[in-house]
């Protein structure tokens, strides 16, 4: 069995818990819009130098192909040496059969298993993980993004502080916790999570980006602004500042700045459905006649749908929005049925929205969005 200090440095990569990954090999039909696991027995390049496999991502974007070999954002990797998502968990099984103390590949499985939206296994791996490793900081944070997604806040509050109570040292834990406090609504203790965790990391742009949006909830905006534009200053290839600056900066109606940022995030991350989908909402509901069109909503809300694999039901119902922009409304309310049905977590304020534009779209009606404004 490893020890926690082994099993904490062969799970020394980042868990991209939300990422979509892009994939090509010798046939780049057969892997562009993949998402992929490294094996442990990969032997990635940068350069002529071999780098451990667990210093890749996981999962991993890969963006180019040379022959046999993938490039996934750190190094280049064979082909043969990655997984695709749909395979991981058969992988990880075959692992855990050889080895069934192998905590890593619990904890991978239960990744994979969250990627597929499967939360009731990936719970079960993480578990397990910790059940062998009890140390294992990286299970804890896991199993909490699970239970933050769930709604579960307390869970998932507990889950984050073990994850820091194991690890002070990783400002990424802190920012976590921010972001479940900021699901519960209680931004100050949010802002107290992010400020600790830019303290200790103050190059961590993604809790600059979490703390904009932390201000922005707050209406403060000039302050989210500074957070966005400090994110992408330490970071400039950071889409989540990207997207979010966008929708500042459309909501204060200036949408040349936010369709810019939107359109650098889609070339930064062709393959994540965030900066489609929200050109999508600008062009289906936005306030000035202008800058709404019907033809491109629809575009691009079915480019964000396709990337997130038809599995998140906002976009669905952008998506909506977008046909009755088109004047489309039989796709309209079929879509929206869709997008209500699929929203496991209603809260009440999303419930009475979304039934609002049900009903206009049934009466032949597009919605307009007063967040982005005129």
């Amino acid at each position: 069995m490893l020890g926690t200090a082994a099993l904490n440095r062969k799970l020394s990569f980042t868990l991209c818990l939300a990422a979509i990954v892009v994939c090509n090999t010798a046939r780049a039909d057969d892997w562009v819009g993949q998402q992929v696991f490294i094996k442990e027995t990969a032997k990635p390049k940068l350069g002529n130098k071999i780098i451990p496999w667990n210093q890749v991502g996981m999962p991993a974007t890969v963006t180019k192909v040379d022959g046999d070999w993938l490039w996934v954002g750190k190094a280049w990797v064979k082909s043969g040496e990655v997984v695709k998502r749909d395979d991981a968990p058969s992988y990880y099984a075959t692992v855990i059969r050889r080895d069934p103390s192998a905590a890593y590949a619990y904890l991978l499985r239960g990744v994979a298993w969250r990627l597929k939206r499967d939360y009731e296994n990936a719970l079960r791996d993480f578990s397990e993980a910790i059940r062998l490793e009890p140390d294992a900081h990286m299970a804890y944070q896991a199993r909490a993004a699970v239970y933050h997604q769930l709604h579960e806040f307390q869970k998932a509050l507990a889950d984050i502080s073990e994850a820091i109570r194991l690890a002070p040292e990783v400002g990424l834990y802190y920012n976590d916790r921010g972001c479940i406090y900021k699901s519960l609504e209680n931004y100050n203790k949010a802002r107290e999570q992010f400020d600790e965790a830019i303290r200790i990391q103050p190059n961590l742009a993604l809790a600059y980006s979490n703390r904009g949006v932390n201000w922005h909830v707050e209406k403060k905006y000039d302050k989210a602004m500074a957070d966005f534009n400090k994110a992408l200053e330490i970071d400039n290839k950071l889409t989540h500042a990207y997207n979010m600056r966008g929708y500042v900066w459309s909501k204060e109606g200036h949408y040349a700045e936010a369709l810019k940022d939107w359109d650098e995030s889609i070339r930064l991350a062709p393959f994540e459905p965030g900066g489609y989908t929200n050109k999508a909402r600008l062009y289906a509901t936005c306030m000035s006649l202008g800058h709404r069109d019907g033809e491109l909503a629809v575009e691009n809300a079915q480019k964000a749908c396709e990337l997130s694999f038809w599995e998140e039901w906002l976009y669905i119902a952008t998506l909506a929005a977008a046909y009755a922009e088109a004047g489309k409304f039989e796709e309209a309310v079929e879509w929206q049925k869709k997008a209500i049905a699929m929203n496991k977590n209603p809260e009440k304020r999303d419930t009475i929205e979304h039934q609002k534009r049900l009903e206009l779209y049934e009466a032949g009606m597009p919605y307009r969005d007063p967040e982005v404004s005129e």
